[in-house]
């Protein structure tokens, strides 16, 4: 996957001191993989959009068994063009729309390969770390990168409004935002530049 050091400029040495060990490709900056990652498009949505599903499964709930229904991964889909709408706003790497694989998750007659990922247990209640997480860091990213761009990201705003008053705090205001970042008063291109080279 996608891989990069802060500031940019220093990816290079960064991949000599992982070269045998661990391969990645170039991204352009941080916020570039931050957002370009497939939990961003996953983990929050489908969690949200299955709640009551998890509250009746008292701890047994499997998001990759028992979630990925056919709304649930129109949701995926709506978050993932919206996602795609900022990455290219912002000059950063856009990854493959990845719903055509979660749909063969979903899939559970078929793609046997596949069960073991499958059968991974969670999220159990709705504090569960890919709510959380998920909402705090990377999504919360996206949709401040988005009204930076001026790229409206509704339905992830929506997914993080929801998990916020579920969970009775405020995960935007706490996130990984531009503003908390100290960067909301930059431009598009100075923020870039800043990550790339740490010069503001």
């Amino acid at each position: 996957g996608p891989a990069v050091a802060f500031p940019a400029k220093d990816t290079d040495k960064a991949f000599e001191r992982m070269e045998g060990v661990l391969e990645f490709t170039r991204a352009r900056n941080i916020f570039d993989t931050t957002i370009n990652e497939a939990n961003t498009l996953n983990h929050l949505s489908n969690s949200i959009l299955n709640t009551s599903l998890i509250d009746h499964k008292k701890g047994k709930f499997a998001l990759f068994i028992d979630g990925l229904t056919p709304n649930v991964l129109k949701g995926m889909e709506i978050c993932y063009q919206e996602y795609k709408a900022v990455a290219e706003a912002w000059g950063y790497t856009c990854k493959k729309d990845p719903v055509p694989h979660f749909a063969d998750i979903a899939d559970l007659d078929n793609h046997r390969e596949l069960d073991l990922f499958r059968s991974l247990g969670g999220p159990d209640t709705i504090s569960h770390r890919y709510i959380r997480e998920d909402a705090q860091c990377s999504v919360s990213l996206l949709v401040s990168l988005g009204r930076k761009a001026g790229v409206k990201t509704p339905f992830n705003e929506a997914m993080i409004a929801i998990a916020s008053g579920l969970n009775d705090t405020d995960f935007y205001a706490k996130g990984c935002t531009l503003e908390n970042f100290g960067l909301a008063d930059m431009t598009m291109e100075q923020i870039n530049h800043y990550l790339e080279t740490g010069e503001k």
